[in-house]
């Protein structure tokens, strides 16, 4: 079985952002995925955020077809900041791809407007 490992990241605040990942508009739980969360904290004293999530390519797991994979960044249950889409039409080569995000969503949010980073990796 084929796993997808994708990797997100966001940029400082402080608090660290919260990162969830969607596929296809369906917010993924523990349950479906392995996931790993970690916080960075800089020497500004401010913090970043990371996740890694694996999928097994299986149809149990994800949706025939294309899948539109979306990494959200939130602080105190506010989104923040979410990823372009990522589409992935399946066969796919193992490849890497970066996705930068479209903007915060709350101006008040401003330390959050860095870039959400997605790498995938096919394995």
């Amino acid at each position: 079985i084929d796993n997808l490992t994708v990797r997100c990241s966001s940029a400082k605040s402080k608090p660290a952002a919260n990162l969830s990942w969607y596929v296809n508009d369906v917010l993924m739980d523990s349950a479906t995925i392995r996931d790993t969360q970690e916080v960075i904290r800089h020497p500004d004293q401010l913090e970043s955020s990371s996740s890694s999530i694996s999928i097994p390519l299986t149809s149990h797991h994800l949706p025939p077809g294309d899948i539109r994979l979306t990494c959200a960044a939130s602080i105190a249950n506010v989104v923040t900041s979410v990823s372009e889409e990522l589409f992935i039409n399946r066969p796919m080569p193992e490849k890497v791809l970066e996705l930068k995000n479209i903007g915060p969503v709350s101006p008040q949010f401003d330390l959050l407007m860095g870039m959400l980073v997605i790498w995938i990796l096919f394995a």
